[in-house]
């Protein structure tokens, strides 16, 4: 994006750019909340996710015993999944530490 000046007032090229500048901060800072980054985080996890909302949802629709059994059955399955694949990202993540090179690296995890 290139500001074009027009005309020679101080005060109006003075405002074209702080226009310019405000409109190219607006289009590229992000705004508002972003979300935390989990770097554990994989496909797996994310479709047991969706399943269990999947199950609430079917729960809420149609509460019978088969839905609710099936509900109960699924958060267990998300815990499951997180819980493995922060076990596997901090076993790889410390078996790929070289203590030679990455000693502040180590002491900052």
């Amino acid at each position: 994006m290139a500001i074009k000046p027009t005309g020679d007032d101080p005060n109006l090229l003075c405002s074209q750019i702080t226009e310019g500048i405000l409109k190219a901060a607006a289009d590229c800072i992000p705004r508002g909340c972003r979300k935390a980054y989990k770097p554990f985080w994989n496909t797996n996890i994310e479709q047991a996710v969706k399943t269990r909302q999947e199950a609430r949802k079917q729960m809420e629709k149609n509460l019978t015993i088969e839905n609710k059994i099936l509900y109960n059955k699924t958060p267990a399955l998300v815990k499951r999944k997180v819980k493995t694949a922060k076990k596997e990202k901090w076993t790889k993540t410390c078996e790929n530490l070289d203590l030679r090179k990455d000693g502040a690296k180590a002491w900052s995890l």
